[in-house]
């Protein structure tokens, strides 16, 4: 009997707290963020969107474009929450095929101190 009673009191807390907080139906994950890519009069247009509620660190980089000498380094950029960001690179006379961007994110803003 003891056990039955032991039973009932741990199958109650179990389920009485099983809907106590439900998740929210939208969901958004880390690497949901939308980007664009645009050559057009010699100027490359990257067009990255946030659709998230945090600030996202973005970092841009082009094997091809490093070695052309059309940057110098990766690109960093900060895209605020739920905005955009664009960078432009000016290149002319590139083989667009070959342009090819690894981008990378991270969350949070770095210049801020907690």
């Amino acid at each position: 009997m003891k056990f039955f009673k032991v039973f009932f009191i741990f199958s109650f807390f179990c389920f009485s707290f099983y809907k106590a907080q439900e998740l929210p139906k939208e969901t958004y994950y880390q690497f949901s963020y939308h980007k664009n890519v645009e050559y057009k009069n010699d100027t490359i247009t990257i067009r990255i969107q946030n659709p998230l509620f945090c600030p996202l660190r973005i970092q841009v980089f082009s094997d091809y474009l490093k070695s052309k000498n059309f940057i110098d380094d990766t690109l960093k950029v900060m895209v605020n929450e739920n905005s955009f960001a664009e960078i432009k690179i000016f290149a002319k006379n590139i083989d667009v095929e070959k342009v090819k961007f690894n981008i990378d994110q991270a969350f949070g803003d770095d210049s801020k101190n907690n």
